[in-house]
């Protein structure tokens, strides 16, 4: 198993015993520090989140494929794996610059985690390199009454 393999290996962390909330992240930096989120590129279960002005019809999150890759609106299939997250960002925006005029868009690149353990909804979610530890257990719906945050 080479570097990046051991890298993307599932990594579980537990808030407090067994009986607590756990989150599964792919990679352990991702939702802890967001410097760290900027290195990495999007792989596949991964997103972009689309926000535009004045086109609200093409607001919304677009999974990255098993391929690497993403259809995103107005500029159709785009490979994204392996491009730096700020890199993909600014080649985006420059792409929808081209496209559209007087738009603005907003992009946020989002990596899926699981989140398992006393939670009320355990599962799949994005989170935004923003987001705390504790933002990725509240889209979970909280820690159950047998669950200690």
């Amino acid at each position: 198993m080479g570097g990046l393999e051991i890298y993307r290996t599932i990594l579980v962390i537990g808030l407090v015993a067994a009986s607590s909330v756990t989150l599964v992240a792919q990679e352990p930096t991702r939702i802890q520090n967001e410097a760290a989120a900027d290195k990495h590129p999007l792989i596949p279960g991964d997103a972009i989140r689309l926000a535009f002005w004045r086109e609200p019809d093409f607001n919304g999150d677009y999974p990255v494929d098993e391929n690497g890759s993403v259809v995103l609106p107005i500029l159709g299939y785009r490979k994204v794996n392996g491009i730096p997250p700020a890199d993909l960002k600014a080649i985006l925006l420059d792409e929808y610059r081209e496209q559209l005029r007087n738009q603005d868009v907003q992009i946020t690149l989002l990596r899926r985690v699981r989140i398992l353990g006393a939670v009320h909804e355990p599962g799949l979610y994005f989170v935004d390199p923003t987001m705390t530890l504790g933002d990725a257990v509240a889209l979970a719906g909280g820690a159950t009454g047998d669950g200690k945050v």
